[in-house]
């Protein structure tokens, strides 16, 4: 990710000519640039946005930090693999299925890993991000692959601010002590975090999603028929569009965005 945010403020294009003629002339405009990413590519653009003093904004879809502590323990599509992995190596004690008596970050044997790969980890690295940076989260209520508790605690380590749209979003649960603002909601700079609902973890790529585990989780126990519903991709990309141009402007904004065309 940082390569390319090189290559967008000022890297060299030859090769591009070079392969396809018709491009001969293609550039970018560095000058302001905003980082947009689902899933892994958001935990991974977090990680960049706090490190990077070239990437100045970003729009992370469905981010999370915490990655051992918060989000594969909490999570029904890592939880199941993330249990034998720990206990075949060094701890067969580790329970992810209790959060009353065996809360993950209590857990000695997940705190130890998690410290191995904090300097890559979002969520750590957060601290160290520039205060003028500005960020869009945008989270899935009930998301079953990056779990509110991991994507909510990353958007506290930024310091945002929650968002509340007149229809399609959700209170944050998990984290309750952020500042809160009604859209349209606009700073300089602006770090906000909207969580949508219904929502699944594609909502940012996928017309349709489903609930498959019973909540709140952990425990895991799944549903006897997954309840399906539209993702809301359309007020999705609306957030993201008008975050990105109101900072390409000088003025970044979350705008209340309807949840259908």
């Amino acid at each position: 990710l940082m390569q390319e945010v090189r290559l967008a403020r000022g890297g060299d294009l030859s090769a591009v000519a070079t392969a396809l003629p018709a491009l001969t002339g293609l550039t970018f405009d560095g000058s302001k640039l905003v980082y947009t990413g689902e899933s892994f590519g958001s935990i991974m653009g977090a990680a960049v946005l706090a490190v990077d003093p070239m990437l100045e904004a970003a729009v992370l879809d469905v981010a999370g930090g915490g990655i051992l502590t918060d989000l594969a323990p909490n999570a029904p599509s890592f939880a199941t693999l993330l249990q034998p992995f720990i206990a075949g190596a060094f701890d067969t004690d580790v329970d992810v299925n209790d959060p009353v008596n065996e809360p993950t970050r209590a857990q000695m044997s997940l705190n130890l890993v998690q410290q191995v790969i904090d300097p890559g980890d979002g969520l750590a690295l957060s601290v160290a991000a520039d205060p003028n940076k500005s960020a869009l989260f945008l989270f899935a209520y009930l998301d079953e692959t990056v779990p509110n508790p991991s994507n909510q605690g990353l958007a506290r380590g930024f310091g945002s601010t929650e968002v509340t749209l007149s229809a399609g979003s959700h209170a944050l649960e998990q984290v309750t002590t952020l500042p809160q603002a009604h859209a349209p909601f606009a700073a300089t700079p602006l770090r906000a975090v909207v969580q949508l609902d219904p929502a699944s973890h594609g909502m940012f790529t996928g017309q349709a999603g489903s609930h498959t585990y019973m909540a709140p989780f952990p425990p895991f126990m799944k549903l006897a028929t997954p309840v399906p519903f539209d993702n809301p991709i359309v007020q999705a990309h609306a957030l993201a569009l008008g975050f990105i141009d109101g900072f390409v402007a000088g003025a970044p904004v979350v705008n209340d965005v309807p949840t259908s065309p």
